[in-house]
């Protein structure tokens, strides 16, 4: 390869590292890797499920329905929320 295709070749990159850094990561890499946005709703989304669960056991626990059930629909609503909001900002 002479020089000048190299210094070509590197312009090529440089263009698609700016037009396109995920497609360019996944091209030097071989794999994809989360975006922020997508680590960010998978956190939110993994602790709203958790604390449901928690919420709803710990209702169980103290015999307290109001609180198992506050917990219950959380544990479907929190979800169903995250979800609709993912959607509406793409």
């Amino acid at each position: 390869m002479t020089p000048a295709e190299r210094r070509r070749l590197n312009e090529i990159r440089q263009q698609l590292a700016d037009e396109d850094p995920g497609l360019s990561r996944l091209l030097a890499t071989g794999r994809r890797s989360a975006s922020p946005a997508f680590a960010g709703a998978l956190g939110a989304f993994l602790i709203a499920v958790t604390g449901s669960l928690l919420l709803g056991t710990l209702g169980a626990e103290l015999h307290s329905p109001s609180l198992a059930l506050v917990g219950g629909l959380f544990v479907i609503s929190v979800p169903a929320l995250l979800a609709a909001l993912s959607r509406r900002r793409s």
